[in-house]
């Protein structure tokens, strides 16, 4: 009796064995004489085995067989599935494209297909089915709403107009686009040649909280739209963007550019900081330079000038110069000063276009020559004016003769009266109080300018010279040192300073 039901027992569990080697094991094997995919589901929209690529022709262990024409088989990676002859679906309303690509061509005349039954053969994991029509095998996505722009459009990686633009920064031209999602503010992701990227025909209604000014171009060099002035905060359509900051939004004038937040600029080179956008104006940074660094763009001007954010606040800075037109004849110098040596051979320059790279508070600018960097004073660009200075500078080191007033001797007002009286001026020969009551008085001499003193040897007006810039001027002193060069800072000028004045020609 044991032994009977030991034997049972054993009979038993080889028939559970048995069992489960049939339930894994191929039930059949067949000889597929074509070329086929393997897919890991039974479905043309799963991943296909065999890293992608197909199986050659063979004998193949068929472990399960479906009524639409799926088979699931023994393989090297284990059960695949395939699907020799296609699947029939029931199918209408859709475009076909000659690739599984929305920008693809168009099948089928650029008509949609109607309701039919369909035989599909392969097909792709983002959705795309490959099928048999009329003119050959032509693809679809069934996943995709399908929508057609009228117009060429920009494709961004993400849904904002700041992010990175697709088909490498140009627009697709006009199309039929397959839409796998949409949000409220008029994006839409859609399947290009390059994956899904996103698209907003119609543009993005944003309100802008702050006032801003619009410029013609996305740049801060580019001229200003609204007249110059600034937009005030309210309702814009924004078209277009850059992944820097700027937005193009519809504005009464028409499509503009605006930059909320300022540019992010890697400034490459050493620069001078300024406290306006001239290089006459104040330098920032306590007159040193900025080394190259980020700098935070926020405004700028058409020639060459771009607001900065500093630990100062904000500054302006040219880095490639500003291009200027010279309207009248000028001498240019080699150092910011009437006394240093002139350049060009000595001769006048032509009104003509100069590169502007530099200047100081007084009048100064550095520009570009054919001799290299010269200066030459934007308020001296008269050749009265300078005509005063150069004829006043051939006097040096004449003597002082009482009542002189020229060409071989000089007291101070014969001095005055014979370098202006030869550059035009319509002035007589009278005393230095006379001189101080016919000229206007100024606080901010140029060069060509006078300087008054006062109390020297008689009370009231007594003594002028001629101001040369940086801080000099120049006068016929006394019998020891003749015509003389002075500082305005000396302590004698100081003491019996009475202000500066100017002639009118």
């Amino acid at each position: 009796m044991f032994k009977k039901g030991v034997s049972l027992l054993l009979i038993f569990i080889l028939s559970i064995s048995t069992f489960s080697i049939v339930t894994h094991a191929a039930s059949s094997s067949e000889y597929v004489n074509q070329s086929f995919y393997g897919y890991k589901e039974p479905s043309f929209n799963s991943a296909k085995t065999n890293g992608g690529s197909e199986y050659g022709a063979q004998n193949v262990g068929v472990m399960e067989k479906r009524d639409n024409g799926w088979w699931k088989i023994e393989t090297w990676e284990g059960p695949v599935w395939i699907n020799l002859n296609g699947e029939e679906r029931v199918m209408g309303d859709f475009y076909a494209y000659d690739e599984p690509s929305f920008s693809s061509k168009v099948a089928n005349a650029g008509a949609k297909y109607g309701r039919q039954t369909f035989r599909i053969v392969d097909g792709t994991t983002d959705g795309w089915l490959k099928f048999k029509t009329w003119e050959g095998d032509k693809w679809m996505n069934p996943t995709a709403e399908q929508i057609t722009v009228n117009k060429t459009i920009y494709a961004y990686n993400e849904p904002s107009f700041n992010a990175q633009k697709a088909n490498y920064e140009a627009p697709f031209n006009p199309q039929n686009w397959g839409v796998v999602e949409k949000k409220e503010n008029g994006w839409m992701k859609v399947s290009t040649y390059e994956g899904y990227k996103w698209i907003n025909p119609d543009g993005e209604e944003r309100f802008i909280n702050k006032s801003f000014y619009a410029y013609n171009e996305a740049s801060f060099n580019a001229a200003k739209a609204n007249a110059g002035a600034l937009y005030r905060p309210q309702n814009f359509r924004v078209v277009d963007g850059t992944p820097n900051g700027w937005l193009k939004v519809k504005t009464w004038e028409g499509e503009k550019w605006l930059n909320l937040d300022g540019e992010e600029r890697f400034i490459n080179k050493s620069f001078y900081a300024y406290n306006e956008a001239s290089f006459n104006a104040g330098k920032a940074n306590a007159g040193a330079l900025y080394n190259p660094q980020n700098f935070r763009v926020v405004d700028g001007t058409p020639n060459g000038w771009l607001k900065v954010k500093t630990w100062e606040g904000e500054k302006w800075l040219n880095l490639d110069g500003e291009e200027r037109f010279i309207e009248k004849a000028f001498y240019a110098y080699n150092e910011p000063s009437f006394s240093s040596g002139k350049a060009n051979a000595g001769a006048l320059y032509s009104p003509q276009n100069f590169r502007v790279v530099d200047g100081t508070t007084s009048g100064w600018l550095k520009i570009k020559t054919w001799e290299g960097d010269k200066w030459m004073n934007l308020n001296q660009t008269d050749s009265g004016s300078s005509g005063v200075i150069d004829l006043a500078l051939k006097q040096l080191g004449k003597p002082y003769v009482e009542a002189g007033t020229g060409p071989n001797g000089f007291d101070c007002s014969g001095f005055i009266y014979y370098v202006f009286k030869n550059n035009g001026y319509n002035i007589v020969r009278t005393s230095v109080a006379g001189y101080w009551g016919m000229v206007t008085k100024i606080s901010d001499p140029q060069p060509g300018d006078l300087v008054f003193l006062q109390n020297t040897y008689k009370a009231g007006p007594s003594h002028l010279g001629i101001y040369l810039g940086n801080g000099e001027y120049i006068h016929a002193a006394d019998e020891t040192t003749g015509v003389i060069k002075s500082k305005i800072n000396s302590s004698y000028t100081q003491k019996h300073f009475l202000g500066y004045a100017r002639f009118s020609k």
